[in-house]
């Protein structure tokens, strides 16, 4: 005949100590959870806040050659931005959205299947940049886009468009998330190993405990 086990046949002192450990489990799965998400964010708006200053610093160096319609120095302005990794391809536009100069990342430009017209998709944020008269970063497309007007004594010359690679960030929250499962693992196989052992001790009292002397 064959037994059937259950939650409700287990005696009281296995029961508290099914509890005990599941109550832990779901604290740390909880914990590392959270620790995941924090630094996730973390890492989201270092990244935006220094994109920001980034933009803003460039906005500033272009401004002269753009006032003066020197399109190779702010190439070579532009140009500069190949020794940040992170940087995918930086625009300068007039006022009218017209390309003025431009610089593209040789090894993390991407073809992009659809040819939507950089008003249309970028509208927006640039608009918002424009007319607010500082930097703002905005995440879209997996990448980040931040926008920077480029201005002389308050009239405004242009608008500088760079875009973010996110791979970073996105291998930052790989590796969290990967040191967060051995962490539980390893917690786990403990818990498992400590809770074998408390009840091999307490089955060894109970018997004996009923062994006569």
């Amino acid at each position: 005949m064959s037994q059937h086990f259950s939650f409700r046949h287990f005696s009281i002192r296995r029961k508290i100590l099914l509890l005990f450990a599941a109550t832990i489990a779901l604290l740390l799965v909880a914990a590392s959870i959270t620790l995941v998400i924090s630094e996730f964010y973390s890492q989201r708006n270092s990244l935006t806040k220094s994109s920001a200053v980034l933009v803003e610093i460039i906005a500033i160096d272009s401004a002269a050659p753009v006032a003066f319609k020197d399109e190779n120095a702010t190439s070579k302005i532009l140009s500069a931005l190949s020794a940040n990794p992170k940087v995918i391809s930086a625009q300068i536009y007039t006022p009218d959205m017209e390309l003025f100069s431009e610089f593209k990342h040789p090894e993390k430009t991407r073809i992009e299947t659809a040819t939507v017209p950089f008003m249309f998709s970028h509208a927006a944020i640039v608009f918002q940049s424009m007319k607010a008269g500082f930097p703002i970063p905005k995440f879209k497309n997996g990448a980040l886009n931040a926008v920077a007007p480029i201005s002389i004594n308050n009239r405004t010359l242009g608008v500088l468009f760079i875009k973010f690679d996110l791979q970073d960030l996105r291998e930052s929250l790989l590796q969290s998330i990967l040191i967060a499962t051995v962490f539980l693992l390893i917690t786990f196989l403990l818990s498992y190993v400590l809770s074998n052992y408390l009840q091999a001790m307490s089955l060894n009292r109970s018997i004996r405990g009923i062994t006569p002397r």
